[in-house]
């Protein structure tokens, strides 16, 4: 049978020593790497089923590491196990956060590094059983005409998986199609407005040919995570629109809400501080943001709405980017 292998990424040589021994001990092989980017390419390459992750080390530190390895398709499948000195609630919730499946301190415990990578290794192949479960009853739903209810309601958590981007984890395109139509008609019944944002990184097909595709996709993942920070209420949709651009779908929010929202988006990308060289408006990557608000006369004014926010958008990108651009009745189009 063959071994499971596991990565251990960690600056330390005595640790890894250690780690390497209790792990072979037991059966496992081992894959030492003494920095974050040497343990990425290893990762990338899939030579692993189990990651475990200093969180302190030069250079790239395991919270850097963690969200490269969750912007790659393949990489983020590896359940990762953070290893820290570090006591520090703050950080074990950040860790967790990102992605990690457990969280073990040091000084190692031989037992307890054994159970918890037990206990990891058992939950990835349970969830790979599920999600080979949920594969074949999607094919049974979809064969069958006539549903039963128990497996209506197994469809329709089918459906939620479906409606997720798979780069960036917010919402996709077609989440946001039926939620335009959905809320549209809801704010003609209630009476109430609307206000739809478009968002365009600037400059991102510069940014992919400068830092490469892998660097892109972590700066999507990253800018998405931002802009869905920048609104809190249960109701507000964000998606991916398409490639750079992203969608907010805002229900009962007037101008002045849907302004703070994308002055927020603005904020938390700053915040993010990550370099464009390639920019010709900002030596940091921006966006630019297009927005529209209605009150829905008929529920049935999707293509408008949108396309008045898209008109925005490309009013602030032809006028400088990394501004915000409001549509109005009339489509007269000005920066905020």
């Amino acid at each position: 049978m063959e071994k499971i292998k596991i990565l251990v990424i960690d600056d330390n040589e005595t640790n890894l020593a250690l780690i390497k021994h209790i792990l072979t001990k037991v059966g496992y092989e081992v894959v030492a790497a003494s920095t974050g980017q040497e343990g990425i390419e290893v990762a990338f390459k899939g030579q692993c089923q189990l990651i475990l992750l200093d969180i302190m080390m030069p250079g790239m530190d395991g919270f850097e590491v963690m969200e490269t390895l969750q912007a790659d398709s393949q990489a983020r499948k590896i359940p990762v196990i953070f290893l820290t000195a570090k006591q520090d609630s703050q950080d074990m919730i950040r860790g967790l956060s990102l992605g990690a499946q457990d969280y073990i301190t040091k000084p190692i415990n031989p037992e307890v590094i054994k159970l918890r990578i037990a206990n990891c290794l058992k939950l990835t192949m349970t969830n790979k059983h599920l999600q080979t479960v949920i594969t074949d009853l999607t094919r049974e739903i979809l064969l069958r005409t006539d549903v039963e209810i128990n497996l209506r309601a197994k469809k329709e958590e089918l459906q939620e998986f479906a409606m997720l981007d798979a780069l960036t984890k917010i919402h996709n395109r077609r989440m946001l199609d039926e939620g335009l139509e959905r809320i549209l008609k809801e704010m003609h019944r209630n009476n109430s407005v609307v206000s739809f944002l478009m968002c365009d990184i600037d400059f991102f097909k510069n940014f992919n040919d400068t830092y490469g595709h892998k660097a892109g996709d972590l700066c999507l993942f990253k800018v998405a995570k931002a802009i869905s920070q920048a609104t809190f209420r249960p109701g507000d949709l964000v998606a991916r629109f398409g490639g750079e651009e992203f969608a907010l779908l805002l229900p009962d929010t007037n101008e002045l809400g849907a302004l703070q929202v994308a002055k927020n988006i603005q904020s938390n990308l700053k915040q993010l501080a990550i370099s464009h060289a390639d920019s010709s408006v900002n030596e940091l990557v921006t966006i630019s943001i297009g927005m529209h608000t209605m009150k829905p006369k008929t529920g049935k004014e999707i293509a408008i709405l949108v396309e008045r926010a898209d008109k925005a958008l490309y009013h602030a990108k032809n006028n400088g980017r990394n501004q915000i651009c409001q549509c109005d009745e009339d489509e007269n189009c000005s920066p905020i």
